[in-house]
């Protein structure tokens, strides 16, 4: 289903991270997927700035949630419980990214979080995105 992706390497781990651009990607997000397998996280794209609501139904795996803005920003986090469908919307209309990431690589990512935003954003910009 999705057939957009990026890496982003860290220390020695080269992080993958499918892109949800598209309405069906971003309605389907990670909904019935049972493992992380090879991916880090899954990156949603939107078209500019907004408030964003994200829940977990039908969502197996537990994850960080993060709402960044357009530089790649920390606006919040949130913690994804499978299956709760209580919306999680976001407290700002500034929201242009949201970063689905697997608890197992969260350590990570937040410790080398400029070094990941940068690389991250050169990527995005590269794409259009």
């Amino acid at each position: 289903m999705f057939t957009n992706f990026i890496v982003v390497t860290l220390l020695t781990q080269q992080l993958l991270f499918p892109l949800a651009i598209t309405e069906t990607e971003q309605r389907t997000g990670m909904m019935y997927r049972r493992g992380w397998g090879e991916w880090a996280g899954m990156i949603f794209v939107f078209p500019g700035p907004q408030q964003v609501g994200f829940w977990m139904k039908n969502t197996y795996l537990p994850m960080s949630i993060v709402y960044t803005d357009e530089e790649l920003n920390i606006l919040e986090i949130h913690q994804g419980i499978p299956f709760n469908t209580e919306v999680m919307v976001s407290r700002t209309s500034r929201v242009r990214y949201v970063l689905e990431l697997d608890p197992a690589k969260t350590n990570l990512i937040f410790t080398h979080y400029e070094s990941f935003r940068r690389s991250l954003k050169k990527k995005l910009q590269r794409r259009g995105l």
